[in-house]
């Protein structure tokens, strides 16, 4: 089954049988004066969030988590030598330096073309590196085949410790580390996300789900020296970037920005993720999201990088469409993709296209300016996804991923608009039972089935 982890009330740990009258009184007496004392603090199970749509803001939420909370964990798929990522690691060292022992855990694929003398850099600093890196064996090769070697992290989540009162704050998100999930690079090259803040019961099973992982022998410690020359290099450059940001008005590393007094009382948050060690044996995080569809009554709004549905969504759109539920998607347009990847991505949501007018989705492109990232869901105006999970087989099959599952009205209003409005400058490409536009030739259609299968494959 997927893994949600269960929000635990507090359980009664006593109950009157046959308590006196006086003494009821007295509790009840004792409990007014002691509350006139001092404000009702918040109980520890409220579910509080925050949508991060804008870069900055989610830019400022993440150095802020890194560089002041204790203990966090950081679990991200991508970096890259570039100015944000290079910021992130002197957050990491900061915090390491101020004594509260960081964590940072890698996909290692995600980071090749980092240099491992950095991250050995940073543990000689003091933070904690980990790869995600699936071991390999023959026997691993006879149950998984494939799927042993092309099994990633797509993790995006950190976790920390509030110091003033322990409490816990935790981000879902969407960006990676790199400076172009953040609004900056070339025009063009920018990558569309939301992230979320939140607090409460849900943040104990993302760090629940952190600290298996990084327990567990998917993941390997980062070892090993680095030269004096090179770490004395590596400081320098890590110095350079402690403060660019803030020094290009982006983000303030001067003032500690109050996160908890900004979130909002949620009806429920749930963290999701895939079960460690079971991904691709046992039915993971896609099963919650088919829940939710399965009990759509109204609508269905999905913005997502990819478009290229397994068998059980598929199934469960369908379904959903012939209950009356009305289903828009809004994915990225041909010009979007650029590697071979990619680009048999595009071609196996082409061969797609004919299923979904036939289902009676309807489906827009989105041409820029940047280009979809993100992962994002809302279900009858109430119910909203905000989590790594692209709507393909990779994510279904091989890739761990995390996320929220926010029951809310307003955030899944505001998430709604951010959607709706990059929707209204896209290009509807299929009205439920029309035409669906692209070549139809018969060397088109070839090259399309070749990629459908590919990409359910790889």
């Amino acid at each position: 089954m997927f893994n949600i982890r269960p929000t635990l009330p507090l359980k009664e740990t006593f109950r009157f049988t046959a308590a006196p009258q006086a003494a009821l009184k007295l509790l009840v007496s004792l409990g007014v004066a002691l509350s006139s004392l001092a404000p009702m603090a918040e109980p520890a199970s409220v579910d509080r969030g925050l949508l991060l749509a804008d870069n900055g803001q989610a830019a400022q939420a993440t150095v802020d988590m890194l560089r002041t909370l204790d203990q966090p964990i950081f679990n991200v798929y991508e970096m890259h030598l570039d100015p944000f990522s290079l910021t992130v690691m002197a957050m990491l060292r900061t915090s390491a330096r101020a004594g509260r022992r960081p964590t940072l855990l890698v996909d290692a694929v995600g980071v090749a073309g980092i240099p491992k003398q950095y991250f050995r850099y940073l543990v000689s600093e003091g933070v904690r590196v980990a790869f995600f890196r699936p071991p390999l064996s023959p026997m691993g090769w006879l149950r998984g085949g494939i799927y042993q070697v092309t099994m990633r992290m797509h993790d995006k989540v950190i976790t920390g410790f509030n110091s003033a009162d322990g409490t816990m704050l935790a981000i879902a998100k969407q960006r990676n580390t790199s400076f172009i999930y953040h609004g900056f690079g070339a025009p063009g090259s920018q990558l569309i996300d939301v992230d979320f803040m939140f607090a409460g019961p849900a943040t104990v099973a993302a760090r629940q789900y952190q600290e298996e992982l990084l327990a567990s022998n998917l993941v390997q410690d980062v070892r090993g020296r680095v030269r004096a020359n090179e770490a004395a290099k590596i400081a320098k450059e890590l110095d350079g970037y402690t403060t660019i940001y803030e020094d290009m008005g982006v983000v303030d590393l001067t003032h500690a920005t109050d996160w908890k007094s900004q979130l909002q009382p949620m009806e429920k948050i749930e963290f999701i993720h895939d079960i460690v060690g079971k991904k691709g044996t046992v039915e993971g995080s896609e099963r919650l999201f088919i829940d939710s569809i399965n009990r759509a009554k109204t609508s269905i709004y999905l913005e997502n990088q990819y478009l290229i549905l397994t068998p059980d969504i598929e199934r469960a759109m369908a379904n959903a469409e012939s209950r009356g539920v009305e289903i828009h998607v809004l994915t990225n347009g041909r010009g979007a993709y650029a590697n071979f990847a990619d680009r048999m991505a595009v071609n196996a949501y082409i061969q797609l296209k004919d299923r979904l007018r036939t289902m009676g989705v309807t489906v827009y492109e989105y041409h820029g300016p940047g280009k979809i990232h993100s992962k994002s869901a809302v279900i009858d105006g109430r119910e909203s996804f905000i989590w790594s999970y692209n709507l393909d087989p990779r994510s279904n099959k091989l890739n761990h991923e995390t996320g929220v599952r926010v029951t809310d009205s307003q955030v899944a209003e505001l998430l709604f608009q951010t959607i709706q409005a990059r929707m209204n400058t896209s290009t509807l490409v299929i009205r439920p039972k029309e035409f669906v536009h692209g070549k139809n030739d018969c060397l088109s259609i070839l090259q399309r089935a070749a990629a459908h299968v590919l990409w359910h494959q790889l």
